[in-house]
């Protein structure tokens, strides 16, 4: 499946529980202007995280680890991954 919000992602997940389908694992896919390659790539995400806009209270912004170490955000305010104010895991992947 392919899921194009964390929402979606989430609600997928509380679905899960029902017991009628199960995840192995969970990636993300980036184009290479976001991964800083000439091409896109497939990697395990291992979480997602929230992040607080540090010149915006209360502007929320997800990270995307994956489990290679590579950290994705897309801060509406242009603030980069390392100003972001890192918080609470959203989503850990299996």
């Amino acid at each position: 499946m392919m899921i194009h919000t964390v929402e979606a992602l989430e609600q997928l997940v509380l679905e899960s529980d029902g017991g009628l389908f199960k995840f192995d694992s969970v990636y993300i896919i980036t184009p290479g202007h976001v991964n800083g390659t000439d091409q896109w790539q497939m990697d395990l995400l291992d979480c997602i995280r929230t992040a607080d806009e540090p010149e915006a209270p209360g502007q929320v912004v997800d990270v995307f680890e994956t489990r290679g170490g590579a950290r994705y955000a897309c801060s509406l305010l242009g603030t980069s991954i390392e100003d972001l104010r890192i918080g609470a895991v959203r989503f850990q992947s299996p």
